[in-house]
C-alpha cells in the first residue's frame, strides 16, 4: 500500500442481507456467473467524490458477492482475508477483515473464488471502530466522571488498579454520515443487560467496542474466566441492540500505556487497543498524535498485548448463544467469583 493512502478517499460498502438466506454471511458467487448461494444479498457502493455503483431501493436491489478471497499474511503471522467485492459484475473494491496497513508488506498466501457453502466470514468480523460515546461516565479515583471532560494525565481505575490516560481524542459523525454508513450507529446497553444491575445506566460504544464478559461459559470455551466480545456480537442478547434511533454521535478513545479494562457505567470495557484495526478507524490527525507519544507502533511487527483473550468471531459467536440458551449473566463470574 501507498504511504500517502488517504482513509477519506475509502469506498462505503453497504450490504443488506434479505430474508431467503439471512445468514449474516458475505457470500460468494458460483463460477464468476454474479449468481451466489444467497440470492437477496444486495448491496450499494458510495465513492467519495458521491458516485454510487448499485442500488438497495426496493424493486431494483442490485446483488453483492465477493468474487476472489486472498489470504495474506502480516507480520507476526496474522492472517487476513482480503475479499474482491463486485456489484452486478462490477468490481468496485477490496475489503480485508483487519485494515490493511500503510508501508506494511504482506505476505501472499492463496486465492480462490469464494463458494457460497463453507465460507463462515461474519459481515461483522469485517470492519469497526472502538470507542465510548460522549456522556459515558468512566470510573476515576475521584468518582464517576463524563469522558468528555477527562484530560491526558487523568488517572483512571482499572481492573488491574490505576492507570494514567497517555491520549484521549474524539469523532463526531451527524445524521448524513450515519444515514451513508450504518455500522457507524452505536450499539445501546441498556441498563443491567450485562447481568447484575451492569451496565448502571444505559451505555452506548461503537460496533466493535469490546466488553468484559466473565463466566463459567467462557471458562469452558476459552480455558479463561474472563472475555472481551465485541458490542455488535452482542446485540443477540435482550437489551443490547444498534441504535437506528441516533441523529448523531460523538465516539471518544481513550489510551493508556498499555490495553487496559475500565469502568463505563460501571461495567468493565477496553480503552482503545492499538491494533491495526483500531488505529485505521482514528482520523490521520489522532493516528499522528498518537504515533509521536507511542513512536514503537511505527514497527510494523509491533504486536501489542490485549488486556484479557480476544476470542474470534467465531468463538464469541459460540459464547454469546450458550449464555442465551443457558439464561446465564454476561457478568456471572466476574462478580461472583
Amino acid at each position: 500500500m501507498s504511504l500517502s493512502y488517504d482513509a477519506s478517499n475509502n469506498v462505503i460498502l453497504t450490504i443488506e442481507d434479505g430474508p431467503l438466506l439471512n445468514d449474516d454471511v458475505l457470500d460468494g458467487d458460483f463460477s464468476a456467473n454474479e449468481v451466489g448461494i444467497d440470492p437477496d444479498q444486495f448491496g450499494v457502493a458510495t465513492f467519495a467524490g458521491g458516485g454510487t455503483v448499485g442500488s438497495l431501493q426496493p424493486g431494483s436491489e442490485t446483488t453483492v458477492y465477493s468474487e476472489t478471497e486472498f489470504e495474506l499474511t502480516a507480520p507476526g503471522q496474522t492472517t487476513i482475508m482480503l475479499f474482491q467485492i463486485e456489484i452486478e459484475g462490477q468490481l468496485v473494491g477490496f475489503l480485508p477483515t483487519t485494515p490493511l496497513v500503510p508501508g506494511v508488506v504482506y505476505s501472499y498466501v492463496a486465492s480462490n473464488t469464494v463458494p457460497g457453502p463453507g465460507n463462515e466470514t461474519l459481515y461483522d468480523d469485517i470492519v469497526g471502530a472502538v470507542c465510548f460515546t460522549q456522556g459515558t461516565l468512566i470510573e476515576t479515583p475521584e468518582g464517576q466522571k463524563p469522558i468528555e471532560v477527562l484530560c491526558e494525565g487523568d488517572a483512571v481505575k482499572t481492573q488491574d488498579g490505576i492507570a494514567r490516560i497517555r491520549w484521549i481524542g474524539s469523532r463526531k459523525y451527524g445524521a448524513v454520515a450515519l444515514s451513508e454508513n450504518p455500522k457507524l450507529l452505536p450499539i445501546r446497553i441498556c441498563a443491567g443487560a450485562l447481568g447484575h444491575g451492569l451496565p448502571l445506566r444505559d451505555l452506548w460504544v461503537s460496533r466493535q467496542h469490546w466488553m468484559l464478559v466473565s463466566s463459567k461459559i467462557v471458562e469452558r470455551v476459552c480455558g479463561t474466566t474472563e472475555a472481551l466480545i465485541a458490542a455488535i456480537k452482542l446485540t443477540k442478547v435482550r437489551g443490547i441492540l444498534v441504535d437506528e434511533n441516533a441523529q448523531e454521535v460523538e465516539y471518544y478513545h481513550m489510551l493508556f500505556d498499555r490495553h487496559e479494562i475500565v469502568f463505563a457505567e460501571g461495567a468493565p470495557s477496553e480503552s482503545l487497543f492499538t491494533g491495526p484495526e483500531a488505529m485505521k478507524s482514528l482520523s490521520s490527525q489522532a493516528r499522528n498524535e498518537i504515533l509521536t507519544i507511542f513512536p514503537e507502533l511505527r514497527n510494523s511487527e509491533h504486536q501489542p498485548s490485549s488486556a484479557c483473550t480476544m476470542p474470534p468471531g467465531s468463538t464469541q459467536k459460540v459464547i454469546v448463544e450458550r449464555h442465551q440458551k443457558n439464561n446465564r449473566p454476561l457478568l456471572q463470574q466476574y462478580l461472583t467469583g
